[in-house]
C-alpha cells in the first residue's frame, strides 16, 4: 500500500527503505506512526506510541514506496484470532508437563458393611502424642 492511500490514519511499514550499499532502514517497521500529508517528494508524519509522541516530522522521497500498510486494520486482525495467552499457555504446560504423582504410604481402611463405626484408618508406624514417629 501507498503512503498516500493512508492520510489521515495510523501506518506502519511493512518493509524497509533500502539506502544502496546494502544499507536497509527498518524504522517504523514495528510503531505506528499518523500519516498527515503526502506530496511528490514528502510524507509528514506524527509520531505514535513513543516517548515522540504528537511530535511532527517530515520522510523524504525514499519512503514513498509501496512499503506501507493500515496499523489499526493489522491490530484488528489480530485482535480477531487473538486467543487467551494464559489459558492457551497452561493448557500447553499441562500437556508437556505429567509429574508423577507420589502415592501415599500404604493404609488398611475398614470398608466392611457389617461395621457401624466410621471407617478407622490403620497406619504402618505409630505416633507418639508430640507427633513424632516411631
Amino acid at each position: 500500500m501507498h503512503a498516500r492511500e493512508l492520510i489521515g490514519k495510523k501506518a506502519i511499514r511493512t518493509g524497509p527503505v533500502d539506502y544502496g550499499n546494502g544499507r536497509k532502514d527498518f524504522s517504523y517497521t514495528t510503531d505506528g506512526l499518523f500519516i498527515l500529508a503526502v506530496t511528490g517528494s514528502h510524507i509528514v508524519y506524527e509520531h505514535c506510541d513513543s516517548f515522540l509522541e504528537g511530535k511532527r516530522s517530515i520522510l523524504d522521497n525514499r519512503w514513498l514506496d509501496e512499503n506501507w500498510g493500515d496499523y489499526d486494520e493489522l491490530m484488528r486482525l489480530a485482535d480477531e484470532t487473538k486467543t487467551d495467552c494464559k489459558i492457551h499457555s497452561l493448557s500447553l504446560v499441562q500437556r508437556e508437563y505429567q509429574p508423577e504423582i507420589e502415592q501415599p504410604e500404604s493404609r488398611d481402611i475398614d470398608h466392611s458393611p457389617e461395621s457401624d463405626e466410621t471407617p478407622q484408618v490403620v497406619h504402618d508406624k505409630e505416633v507418639s502424642d508430640e507427633g513424632d514417629k516411631l
